[in-house]
């Protein structure tokens, strides 16, 4: 009971100064924004992605205060771990910026972002130059406290793009890609996600395995990575379930 009456009083507490919040005091400062240029191609763009954990990039054009748009890596997933097409170009997937000041309060920024249904905003500065950058779950964090991001994960191991889609490190842990999957791997000599494909595939990975499948208890993993006949990242798709596993 204890534990229940503080949580409510941090968020009445947090409600009340949400007014005095702006989104110079929530936003990610411009050294630690994770963008790319407009001369950058589409498997930049995923690259960081996947290195950095996010599911919204900007799109600056020579330096990070000319910022063209945002693009939202969901629009880019039939890509992770294909060839592209040379006729797909990273400004096809460009969406119009958000631009707010620094001292706009949370609490508008909330309303404005809500109605136009935007998760995140560019934050510029009094020159007109790029400050940083605030998303909804900045705003929501500052609300109710810390929550889990779509991306969040502990080590960082399974990265979920969306609800049956995820990007799974080679040395992600078989319990931890079941659980996240939701299916049960064979026991094998292997520990790994890595281990298990390289197992299926029944060869040692090199530069030619990007883009390899296997399909197994109604899941499709691709071979994104590979680093010295090291696997360094796979694609999991799921798209059906079976009632035995193969």
């Amino acid at each position: 009971k204890g534990e229940l009456e503080k949580s409510t009083r941090d968020i009445i507490h947090n409600v009340f100064e949400f007014d005095d919040t702006t989104a110079g005091d929530i936003m990610t400062h411009r050294t630690d924004i994770a963008a790319v240029s407009n001369d950058d191609g589409i498997t930049d763009v995923v690259k960081v992605a996947i290195d950095d954990g996010v599911s919204r990039i900007p799109v600056y054009c020579e330096d990070l205060d000319n910022i063209k748009g945002i693009v939202y890596v969901k629009d880019l997933l039939k890509f992770i771990g294909e060839e592209i097409p040379k006729n797909e170009k990273l400004e096809d997937y460009i969406r119009e910026p958000l631009f707010v000041p620094e001292t706009i309060p949370c609490g508008k920024l909330f309303k404005q972002m809500t109605d136009t249904r935007i998760q995140l905003a560019i934050v510029v500065d009094e020159y007109g130059g790029t400050a940083g950058l605030v998303t909804m779950e900045d705003i929501i964090e500052e609300l109710v406290g810390e929550i889990e991001d779509e991306y969040d994960d502990e080590e960082q191991s399974v990265r979920r793009i969306d609800s049956n889609t995820f990007i799974l490190d080679g040395s992600c842990e078989i319990e931890d890609a079941e659980e996240a999957l939701g299916i049960t791997i064979p026991d094998g000599d292997y520990n790994t996600i890595a281990g298990f494909i390289i197992n299926r595939l029944g060869t040692i990975p090199d530069e030619n395995s990007k883009g390899l499948e296997i399909e197994y208890s109604g899941v499709k993993f691709t071979v994104c990575e590979v680093t010295d006949k090291r696997i360094e990242t796979v694609k999991a798709e799921i798209y059906g379930r079976k009632n035995n596993n193969d």
